[in-house]
């Protein structure tokens, strides 16, 4: 049961190079990018256990928010951002199609860290939100986010505020969907995050057709 929530970011990752045209990239936008990722994770885990502490327990609408759409999804995403500001400038500096692969391989080692930390931290609850929801939730800012966010970075006008609006719109409904499970709407909260993570998919196909040279 907990293959999908191990398997769910590596997939993803080596399907995002494989769309990209990138997976001959340098290992310094590769595996050394997932390596820093992964490292980041482990002082990622004690921040995001300290608010969650902080954040506590509860049944209203949003307490959970909080709990879930805050701790769950959107914290473990500013913490990421956080660690690529540190560790991942020099990538953002270089071309798109390598700097998509940076950011990309550095958050699929930083998601797939906190994807390991799950297992030992719901090894006695396991349910449909920890084994899917979260990680298509995680999957689809995997897929959509990182083009978006170089695309809000380089481009000018019209162009940056869509990516901007469509980004900021994304993380919205993203830390939505886990409340909704726990709002006990669980068969729609599953669906969502399916339908999320294919239209990430289909972003980053129509985007990446748009923007990176190896799929014009």
């Amino acid at each position: 049961m907990v293959l999908f929530l191990l398997a769910s970011i590596p997939l993803t990752y080596f399907f995002i190079l494989g769309f990209s045209g990138q997976s001959d990239q340098p290992r310094q936008h590769t595996l050394l990018a997932v390596v820093r990722g992964s490292l980041w994770a482990v002082p990622a885990i004690g921040i995001l256990a300290i608010l969650r502490f902080l954040i506590g327990g509860g049944f209203s609408t949003g307490r959970l928010y909080l709990m879930y759409g805050v701790g769950e999804v959107l914290a473990p995403f500013v913490v990421a951002g956080i660690g690529i500001a540190l560790l991942e400038r020099q990538s953002l500096n270089t071309d798109l199609s390598a700097a998509l692969t940076g950011l990309t391989s550095f958050l699929s080692g930083y998601l797939s860290v906190l994807s390991f930390f799950e297992i030992a931290r719901y090894l006695q609850h396991f349910d449909s939100a920890v084994l899917f929801v979260l990680p298509l939730v995680r999957t689809a800012f995997l897929v959509a986010c990182p083009l978006l966010f170089l695309i809000a970075l380089r481009e000018q006008y019209g162009t940056r505020y869509l990516a901007l609006a469509i980004g900021i719109g994304a993380l919205a409904l993203l830390s939505w969907i886990p409340t909704f499970y726990y709002l006990s709407f669980q068969i729609p909260a599953l669906f969502s995050a399916l339908v999320v993570a294919v239209s990430a998919g289909l972003i980053l196909l129509y985007l990446g057709k748009q923007n990176l040279p190896s799929r014009r």
